[in-house]
């Protein structure tokens, strides 16, 4: 029994926790011994400050034009405009209690009697000077209550018109954004409709296979889809804006915006692995990483010099060289 009994005690110490370690002894043992931590953290005092003309950096005389009609229209900010000025009378009218009141009353009355037929007129006058000594401080208070009040409400009114003007602006290169999405996508909708009548047409030949004309034609309607999410964005963008400006629903047309330009980024692949010989839609630089072969899914793809997508049909986007990217939004 005894045996059993030291045993068990044996194996409850092996068992026992240990003591967690310390903050000190952590941050010790996960940083390299050269970190110098500091005992406090410090902001950097002489940055930050936003300059109230900021909106003149964009050097957008439109985005200027919906900004003033945001200020001007805007529903939340006239609330806002009303609540700092009857603030501003509440100083008034609180402020005018420590000052004297004069006041006068002048009147005239005609009793007429039947009984005796005869008239009785009166007349009263009198005028008085009040005046409340604030030995307390009671108005004296009231009057740095109403100011503050006055303050407070002015600075929610200076806050409510910056975070307007900020608002309206990131919804007005939104709606740009997504207006561009939109035209891209119904460009690269063309585009590939233009690619699916060509691979129809190497099919006849018997250039590509059905899998080949499988692909271009889901690749299509992934576009066509594209285009639909694009367009509810840039609605939902568009109705935003127009809330902001206070013309909602007004279902106006965003003709302020910018029109996309540029042709779409599309560039000719030879596979290495199966030779096969493809096009391919690149927004971003960083995507040619990611182009793999149709055929046989290949990594080992080599970017050729390529006819303009613009070369298959004629317009404003047709070029001698390759198609360059989107410029900058905005």
């Amino acid at each position: 029994m005894r045996a059993i009994l030291v045993i068990a005690g044996v194996a409850l110490a092996g068992c026992a926790l240990q003591t967690p370690p310390t903050h000190t002894e952590v941050v010790e043992q996960a940083l390299p011994q050269q970190t110098h931590i500091p005992p406090a953290w410090r902001a950097n005092p002489h940055g930050g400050e936003v300059t109230n003309d900021w909106l003149k950096s964009f050097n957008d005389p439109a985005l200027e034009a919906i900004v003033a009609e945001a200020i001007a229209n805007n529903l939340d900010l006239r609330a806002a405009a009303t609540k700092v000025a009857i603030a501003q009378q509440a100083v008034v009218v609180v402020g005018s209690q420590m000052l004297p009141h004069v006041g006068a009353v002048l009147g005239a009355r005609t009793t007429r009697d039947e009984d005796h037929d005869s008239n009785v007129n009166s007349t009263v006058g009198y005028a008085g000077v009040a005046w409340e000594a604030d030995v307390w401080g009671r108005l004296r208070a009231q009057r740095a209550a109403a100011e503050a009040g006055y303050e407070a409400t002015a600075l929610d009114y200076a806050y409510a018109r910056q975070s307007l003007v900020a608002t309206t602006a990131k919804l007005w290169y939104l709606a740009i954004e997504t207006r561009q999405i939109v035209a891209l996508s119904e460009q690269a909708v063309r585009v590939y409709s233009d690619l699916l009548a060509l691979v129809q047409i190497r099919r006849s030949a018997g250039k590509d296979s059905d899998l080949d004309v499988v692909d271009v034609r889901a690749k299509l309607e992934t576009a066509q889809s594209a285009v639909e999410h694009a367009r509810a964005s840039f609605g939902e963008a568009r109705r935003a804006l127009e809330t902001l400006l206070g013309r909602y629903p007004a279902a106006e047309p965003f003709s302020r915006a910018p029109a996309p330009t540029g042709a779409m980024p599309i560039y000719e692949y030879s596979c290495r692995g199966c030779g096969r010989d493809f096009e391919e839609l690149v927004l971003r630089r960083s995507d040619e990483s990611e182009v793999r072969c149709p055929r046989c899914k290949g990594a080992r793809v080599e970017k050729r010099m390529s006819r303009p997508a613009a070369a298959r049909g004629t317009g404003e986007g047709a070029s001698a060289g390759p198609a360059p990217a989107c410029g900058p939004v905005g």
